[in-house]
């Protein structure tokens, strides 16, 4: 008898046990990314060249002059960005609209960019910038001379300062034509490498949203 008793009460024990919800193992802490975007508002300076190329045409021949102009820009931008799950990557989205003036001609400049970039910091609140641009230039003179640059931006921020450089390839989308003489004067961006564009750009942290 007594045994049948411990044999019902080892019966009951079991199940018991196997009925107790046990706690869940504790699941490693998970990296959390910031909620994105964050966007931040924009100003710049910028110095580069204005590529023309100059091509008169006679019957019989024809001559071309190509110069490099200077040209001076201050910029308004909106700056988006996007952190990634590496830590220490960001994905930044540029937009700016920048008016100036071509220092040899005294034409106005306007441009529009939308600039692609990753941003990797360094430390010590520094951060290298690197990415591609698509930026459009207006001569507001002449809009014959528009021109659309491909451009390869590289820089460097230190908190909310900006420097950096762009090398871009220049597509000319019109040129200026006109009579002279028995030929014809066109006047029109020149297409190929433009090696010299950098600015500076503050980015203005108590605007952002």
């Amino acid at each position: 008898m007594r045994a049948c008793n411990r044999a019902s009460l080892g019966v009951l024990l079991s199940g018991a046990l196997w009925l107790t919800p046990f706690p869940a193992s504790a699941s490693p802490p998970q990296t959390s990314v910031p909620a994105g975007p964050v966007w931040t508002p924009t100003l710049g300076a910028e110095l580069g060249y204005t590529p023309e190329r100059l091509r008169v045409s006679f019957p019989t021949e024809t001559y071309e002059e190509d110069r490099s102009l200077w040209n001076s820009r201050l910029t308004l931008g909106l700056d988006g960005r996007w952190p990634l799950a590496l830590g220490t990557l960001d994905l930044r989205s540029l937009s700016e609209v920048g008016y100036g003036f071509v220092h040899h001609t005294g034409h106005g400049l306007l441009e529009l960019s939308q600039t692609g970039l990753l941003e990797y910091e360094m430390g010590h609140a520094f951060a290298l910038v690197f990415g591609g641009a698509l930026v459009g230039a207006l001569d507001t003179s002449s809009a014959a001379r528009s021109n659309l640059t491909i451009g390869l931006p590289i820089g460097l921020r230190f908190r909310g300062v900006e420097v950096w450089y762009r090398v871009g390839f220049v597509v000319p989308l019109r040129s200026e034509q006109e009579p002279v003489f028995i030929g014809t004067r066109e006047l029109s961006a020149r297409p190929g490498i433009n090696w010299l564009d950098f600015g500076l750009r503050l980015h203005l942290g108590f605007l952002e949203f």
